[in-house]
């Protein structure tokens, strides 16, 4: 909450945070800092009745956020301060169906703080950013302005219950979108929490990989029903997901 209301970007904002039932004192702390701030960031807390996951918090985001775009952030990570500004400098020039940029890695087992292999600036058309997508984009949903129009006129929700949500998700966006912009100063702070071994053997274990077939299957009917089966690259994203 401290790197939000810490933005050099200068417009007001909304902030809505899901208050997911979790069993620590978080929410109780995030009312606390709501109560002593002052500025031009209009905080909203909603409360779900049971906790019900990540994927429907985002979904329960999606659906109260008033703003044109959208920008997830998760509760353990942080926004750099020249988040805002640098992700939305593009949409006041042209309304693309999203941007992102690059993002800080922060563990101490690895470095995993990689170049974008996309180079900056505007890449038009769902054929083209299908084609990046297969090799040069995160497919993480956080670090990414999503214009909410292009959210809710495609249903782009996240399955709830299902590992490795943002796969599918992203997935989805390619498939969607017809323009975007890449931003590749890096913007957010991604924290890694654990162990590096134990974090790998548990991608091995049994519910990461059912997750995986999961994710691939639901892929596969994305295209099926969107009728897209002209993109190789789309189609070898599904292929490396079964593998």
């Amino acid at each position: 909450m401290k790197s939000i209301v810490q933005q050099d970007y200068s417009e007001s904002f909304e902030c809505i945070l899901v208050d997911d039932c979790g069993t620590d004192n978080s929410i109780e702390l995030a009312k606390e800092f709501i109560a002593q701030y002052s500025g031009i960031v209009d905080f909203r807390i909603v409360t779900h009745e049971h906790n019900r996951g990540l994927s429907a918090a985002r979904n329960t985001g999606i659906n109260l956020a008033t703003g044109d775009y959208i920008l997830f952030l998760d509760s353990d990570d942080e926004l750099n301060p020249n988040c805002l500004s640098m992700l939305s400098s593009p949409i006041k020039k042209e309304s693309y169906d999203f941007v992102f940029a690059n993002y800080q890695a922060v563990c101490d087992w690895t470095d995993m703080n990689i170049p974008l292999q996309i180079p900056e600036g505007p890449i038009m058309g769902q054929n083209n950013i299908a084609d990046c997508y297969h090799w040069g984009w995160f497919s993480t949903a956080w670090n990414k302005l999503i214009s909410r129009r292009l959210v809710l006129q495609n249903s782009l929700y996240f399955v709830e219950n299902l590992l490795h949500e943002d796969e599918l998700w992203t997935f989805q966006l390619a498939c969607v979108a017809d323009s975007m912009y890449v931003v590749n100063d890096r913007t957010y702070k991604y924290y890694i929490r654990g162990v590096g071994g134990n974090i790998m053997q548990d991608l091995w274990s049994r519910r990461h990989v059912e997750a995986y077939c999961q994710v691939a299957q639901q892929m596969a009917s994305f295209l099926r029903s969107r009728n897209i089966y002209h993109n190789d690259n789309l189609c070898k994203v599904i292929e490396w997901v079964k593998y």
